[in-house]
């Protein structure tokens, strides 16, 4: 990860101001180094396996090891656990996209997995997952037959299979901040007025973040709406792109709404 978060409130916050009576600057900026490192290294804000050394030698800290530890576990919390198995204090609030890194990068290759190998019914034997479906009931992928033919049928799925898929579920609201942080900004700030609406399906997500809107309240109008619609029904064959349509309709008219609120 390239970079992480620091909200502007730490320029004033007690731990930052007990840390520099304690340690003085050094110790803010160790602290500092240490988020950094972990970042780039330890996305998950564990620093199990690390000694009090290991710890001051990352923050490039050039005084007392065990005295920098102790502070910034004891006296500050920016750290907390035991020797050897400490973690960074409430890492994966403070950082959910960092944090959530791995677990975006392994859902990123299934989700593409899915899109250029399930749906066209292609068989890529460089693709662990197309090694696993092809040998379900052997757990070494290494082992599968590179030249088995592909399971997956060569017909694309339906529109109502796709509707009803609960694959790729956002059921918290640190995935849902790091799924939309880019374009809307914090989840949590707004916990009220999405956590009702979890989990929500990942093509629910795409569907009503694929538009102008740029707020989390704009969000849940369409996804709301998206619901609405979508408990109604989509109706067969050629009366599909009428559905579709009506269903554009309706966002438009939520999108006129929302500008007319604002403008109030």
């Amino acid at each position: 990860m390239e970079d992480f978060r620091i909200k502007t409130s730490w320029r004033s916050h007690r731990k930052r101001r007990r840390l520099k009576r304690l340690l003085g600057a050094e110790g803010v900026l160790a602290i500092e180094d240490i988020w950094s490192y972990c970042a780039a290294e330890r996305p998950d804000g564990d620093l199990t396996g690390l000694t009090n050394q290991d710890i001051a030698d990352e923050a490039d800290y050039d005084g007392d090891a065990d005295e920098l530890v102790r502070v910034l576990c004891e006296e500050c919390q920016l750290i907390g656990g035991i020797s050897g198995m400490y973690r960074i204090h409430d890492w994966e609030d403070h950082n959910p996209y960092v944090a959530t890194g791995d677990s975006r990068s392994e859902a990123g290759k299934k989700n593409a997995h899915k899109r250029w190998h399930v749906k066209r019914g292609v068989f890529d034997d460089s693709c662990e997952f197309c090694r696993l479906d092809a040998n379900p009931s052997d757990g070494n992928a290494n082992n599968a037959n590179p030249n088995a033919p592909s399971s997956h049928p060569s017909i694309p799925p339906s529109f109502d299979e796709r509707e009803t898929a609960e694959s790729e579920k956002i059921e918290t609201l640190e995935q849902l901040e790091s799924a939309g942080f880019k374009k809307y900004g914090q989840a949590v700030t707004k916990a009220a007025l999405l956590r009702p609406f979890l989990p929500i399906l990942r093509h629910e997500f795409e569907d009503a973040s694929g538009n102008k809107g740029k707020s989390w309240e704009y969000f849940a109008k369409v996804l709301r709406t998206n619901r609405e619609h979508q408990a109604q029904g989509p109706p067969p064959g050629a009366q599909r792109k009428k559905y579709k349509a009506k269903r554009l309709s309706i966002i438009e008219q939520e999108v006129a709404k929302t500008r007319e609120e604002r403008n109030a």
